[in-house]
């Protein structure tokens, strides 16, 4: 495993003398919060994800909505142009 391999190296390294005394420590405690970063960053990411996902779903529900008051309007919209003459009160058949 190349971690392992990466750590003794560093080890080695360390005790013969080639890193300075608490170097390796002050790395690992370096990659150690690098990788507490990384998670932390990865959550976020995800949870951002489930935001985006939610907001495309009431997105596609609002879309629908207003589908169905543009269908209203237009039909009030054909009402209100047509003569009154023509227009259908309540229990009549409209005039043709």
């Amino acid at each position: 495993m190349q971690t392992s391999e990466t750590r003794f190296s560093i080890a080695g390294r360390a005790r013969s003398g080639h890193i300075r005394p608490g170097g390796y420590w002050r790395s690992r405690a370096t990659v150690n919060q690098s990788l507490e970063l990384i998670r932390q960053l990865e959550a976020a990411v995800r949870d951002a994800g489930a935001v985006m996902e939610r907001l495309n779903q009431d997105s596609v529900r609002i879309a629908e909505m207003v589908d169905v008051i543009n269908g209203v309007a237009d039909q009030t919209n054909l009402l209100a142009s047509m003569p009154p003459s023509k227009r259908r009160a309540p229990g009549r058949q409209a005039r043709i």
